[in-house]
């Protein structure tokens, strides 16, 4: 369409009240390390753009989350996706012999993935007591074992993966119920169930929506802001291609536009069974006397350190959160604040829907300090008028441009 732009290697990374969003474009970050020369003139490496639009559609999709377990720091821990994209993206398989612990469906996709790779599957452990959805069948079919009601309770080995022990677990006293067994393999891939990318609309100030149906937070209506996808809690191709058209559509009428239904590919309808809520998987000794079980990979924090700051006193999620670190990395806790989150809920006795009330944090990716705004001249100094703010200090740049005070030395001091 003429009267549309689209915008490549952009994100979002602000979305302000009345609909003002803004966004990161990278121009030339892709060419080289530095930005090229067009008939002699600096190209701008990024630009942000700033709109104001009528009507806002987020389909930013949702995040899978690993299972909580001893020993899930040891190379060969993969989630269940990134094993299905090793090898469908890039034709890579990460080992050879596989064990699958999982809450949902997901897990079994990685399954039969590396069984068509022809690479073994040792077995699939699933915490459900009666799995049954139309993976579950496929796998079945296959000849992969399946262990019901149990998971992986720990992995063992220095360099890489060894083995694992699985055992049948109850969920809702979180206690091992039966004897362990050990499986030889050099691979793990959990799946603990997803959770929707609500970031954007959580700087709109509207507070995150439990669902126990999705065991996920979903966002808080805000006007003129509408859902697709992932972002809603919805996962199968064929809803989520259908939730697309739908919103877009609905955009564009409430816009002022015409209601104009595209076309939509086919997708084979798959059915999931129902995902369980298991955020830790308990261990045959207490979380503070069991091996590790890491909940935050970048900032170690583990899950004994969050039963820890609950014995210290702790019981709002942001005391826990600073006196823990859990989420302060560059991730940001997009792995692991949920199942953080849920562990401290149940140490403390609570509900994630009654208890937990936080905000996400933007952005979702890194930003550059000082983007070249749309629309000006691509012949760009190295020089930035923007100060620094991480952090709690604050700084200007050497040399900025100040309005009718000329150049002025910078200055920097902590807060």
């Amino acid at each position: 369409m003429a009267n549309v732009q689209l915008l490549s290697r952009t994100t979002a990374n602000g979305y302000h009240d009345h609909n003002f969003v803004t966004l990161i474009e990278r121009r030339t970050d892709h060419l080289a390390i530095t930005a090229p020369l067009i008939n002699g003139q600096r190209q701008a490496r990024q630009r942000m753009h700033r709109v104001r639009a009528k009507r806002v559609v987020l389909a930013t999709g949702a995040h899978e989350r690993p299972l909580v377990y001893s020993g899930n720091d040891i190379p060969g821990n993969y989630l269940a996706g990134a094993i299905s994209t090793y090898i469908q993206r890039y034709g890579v398989i990460p080992g050879n012999k596989l064990v699958v612990s999982t809450s949902n469906d997901e897990g079994y996709r990685a399954a039969l993935d590396w069984l068509e790779s022809g690479r073994d599957v040792v077995a699939i452990a699933d915490a459900r007591p009666t799995p049954d959805g139309d993976l579950v069948k496929l796998a079945r079919l296959k000849g992969i074992v399946i262990i019901t009601g149990s998971a992986v309770i720990e992995a063992h080995g220095t360099t890489r993966v060894r083995s694992v022990d699985i055992a049948r677990i109850n969920t809702e006293r979180f206690v091992v119920a039966g004897n362990a067994t050990r499986y030889a393999c050099d691979t793990v891939a959990s799946s603990g169930g997803f959770s929707p990318v609500i970031h954007l609309s959580s700087h709109t100030g509207g507070r995150p929506q439990w669902r126990d149906d999705i065991l996920g937070f979903v966002p808080a209506p805000v006007k003129g802001m509408l859902m697709a996808g992932g972002a809603q809690g919805i996962y199968s191709l064929a809803a989520v291609l259908n939730s697309g058209r739908e919103a877009g559509m609905r955009a564009a009428c409430e816009a002022g536009g015409q209601e104009k239904a595209p076309a939509l590919p086919q997708a084979r309808t798959r059915r999931d069974g129902a995902a369980i809520a298991l955020y830790q998987v308990p261990h045959r000794k207490t979380t503070l006397r069991a091996p590790k079980q890491f909940v935050d990979l970048q900032n170690d924090v583990t899950a004994a350190a969050i039963e820890l700051a609950t014995r210290e006193g702790f019981e709002s999620i942001e005391h826990i959160k600073r006196y823990t670190v859990m989420g302060f990395g560059t991730d940001q806790g997009k792995l692991g604040n949920i199942n953080g989150l849920a562990i401290a809920a149940r140490v403390l006795n609570r509900t994630i829907r009654r208890w937990v009330r936080r905000c996400f944090v933007l952005t979702i990716r890194p930003s550059p300090l000082a983007p070249s705004p749309a629309g000006t001249a691509t012949n760009c100094s190295s020089r930035s008028a923007i100060p620094l703010c991480i952090s709690g200090m604050w700084s200007r740049a050497r040399c900025s441009k100040m309005s009718g005070s000329g150049n002025v030395r910078g200055t920097s001091r902590s807060t």
